[in-house]
């Protein structure tokens, strides 16, 4: 398997990943559940492992279509500007919440612990539809 396989068995798991990381945390305010907060904190951080991977098979992936009919050098630049900042984005966000797993992983996550993750996984989910 080459990396542009990678890339292409790979690169929607972190675009339904941010959707389920919505839904995680939003679940896991509502219901008031600390287990609940930490799966969707260590959801996150592997969705945020599997987005750098994709982002790094991209070089490759691209190299395998740009010269193919109807691929455009502009297409091809928006997308990855767009992966970029988006990668960024959930490493970031990735990061945060294994930290916060961490401090939490022994003790009860507090509630707002839940929002903000709410609130990371719609920014991040944002920029996966963009």
């Amino acid at each position: 398997m080459s990396t542009v396989h990678l890339h292409l068995l790979l690169n929607h798991i972190p675009v339904v990943g941010s959707l389920l990381i919505v839904v995680l945390f939003a679940a896991a305010f509502l219901l008031k559940e600390t287990v609940s907060t930490k799966f969707a904190l260590a959801f996150t951080a592997g969705i945020a492992v599997v987005a750098v991977i994709v982002y790094f098979t991209g070089g490759a992936a691209e190299d395998a279509v740009e010269n193919l009919a109807g691929v455009s050098e502009r297409a091809i630049s928006n997308h990855e500007e767009a992966a970029e900042l988006t990668t960024i984005a959930i490493g970031i966000f990735g990061v945060l919440s294994a930290l916060a797993l961490l401090i939490v992983r022994s003790r009860r996550a507090p509630r707002w612990l839940a929002l903000a993750g709410l609130i990371g996984g719609v920014a991040v989910s944002g920029l996966m539809a963009w």
